[in-house]
């Protein structure tokens, strides 16, 4: 199996500027995704393990979703952009892809 791994920051362009408050947690979702680029965590678990209020985790998502980084579910799914970020096989990358195209976040601007 071929091994992929992509961190890409040109993909959010002249966006990187909106979405720089919010790396720490994008950043921490970078170090948890399955092979289709999934991470699950409560907004409970990130408010304890960022050790930040769940104003900032909710304002981080909201700006992180509205920024096409991530797209995200209620009961804590997260979908990481795989343009961004991806590291695992190619055809986890290309689930992930499909993933990620077929998805839409509970939340929305």
């Amino acid at each position: 199996m071929i091994e992929v791994i992509i961190n890409d920051l040109s993909v959010f362009d002249e966006k990187l500027n909106k979405i720089h408050r919010a790396m720490t947690l994008l950043s921490f979702y970078t170090q948890y995704p399955d092979e289709n680029n999934v991470v699950r965590f409560t907004k409970t678990e990130l408010e304890q393990l960022l050790n930040r209020p769940r104003r900032t985790i909710n304002n981080w998502i909201k700006v992180l979703i509205d920024n096409g980084a991530i797209k995200y579910k209620t009961n804590g799914t997260t979908y990481l952009n795989p343009f961004y970020y991806y590291k695992g096989t190619s055809e986890g990358y290309e689930k992930a892809k499909k993933l990620w195209e077929a998805t839409k976040s509970d939340l929305v601007s």
